[in-house]
């Protein structure tokens, strides 16, 4: 079976290049990694990759309560997005935005596209299209073309797959608990296209404190100077004037 290496550590994937066996990462990699280091207490570095594929909703419960109280977020999603909660342009039109039937999928999507929207399938790290993507433009959803996140919101999380502090259009990107694997995460889904998009943590900067963590193969890129041609036109003002690769 092929294997990846990933922040010094080596993890089996499957036939399709799938990380295998995401319980590899558990309670026990934490202790390997305090006495390896010679600490009792995880850095902030330490856990951004154990959030990436471990269970860190479960194992860390008061941790996060405490994150989740002292942060603020609820508060400070509804105070940025108020009354604008669909974003900043599109949002509205639903009837723009709808998921192909199941053999038009099958025919437009790829194998690893497939998998990954529809089957809660994860690409491998560092191994995907988007994860070093640093160009200006908008991230919509490969199935139905609904758009959520863009390059002003992009950060480099040093886990290898495209990462984001806040959505381009909140009202496109549903959240879902996630029990699977034995764990509980946050799953991200889009309202339209209903694909699979990641999921999101509470390890990103500011101003959300935020990590969306996306598969590539969920997304399809749209550089500005496309924006118009691809139908994107509305969003062409927010890149005006903007130094397109600052990190926040």
């Amino acid at each position: 079976m092929p294997a990846i290496e990933f922040k010094g550590h080596t993890f089996s994937v499957d036939e399709d290049g799938f990380i295998d066996d995401f319980n590899n990462w558990n309670e026990s990699w934490v202790d390997y990694v305090k006495e390896s280091e010679g600490i009792k207490e995880l850095t902030d570095e330490h856990w951004k990759v154990i959030n990436v594929l471990q269970d860190y909703y479960k194992k860390n419960e008061l941790r996060y309560k405490f994150y989740r109280w002292n942060s603020g977020r609820d508060k400070f999603l509804e105070q940025v997005w108020g009354s604008e909660k669909g974003g900043t342009a599109g949002s509205g039109e639903s009837s723009r935005y709808k998921k192909p039937n199941e053999d038009e999928l099958k025919k437009t999507l790829t194998a690893l596209q497939y998998k990954v929207t529809q089957h809660e399938g994860t690409e491998p790290p560092f191994k995907n299209e988007y994860w070093d993507n640093k160009k200006p433009g908008i991230y919509v959803d490969v199935v139905s073309g609904e758009p959520l996140f863009s390059s002003l919101e992009k950060y480099d999380s040093g886990t290898g797959w495209p990462s984001f502090w806040a959505p381009l259009e909140k009202d496109n990107v549903v959240e879902h608990d996630d029990d699977s694997l034995f764990m509980r995460r946050t799953e991200v889904r889009s309202k339209h296209g209903d694909s699979h998009l990641g999921h999101v943590f509470p390890d990103g900067p500011r101003p959300t404190g935020l990590r969306y963590c996306l598969n590539s193969a969920s997304l399809r890129f749209i550089p500005v100077d496309k924006l118009e041609e691809e139908g994107y036109g509305e969003y062409l003002k927010l890149f005006k004037g903007k130094d397109k690769g600052k990190k926040p």
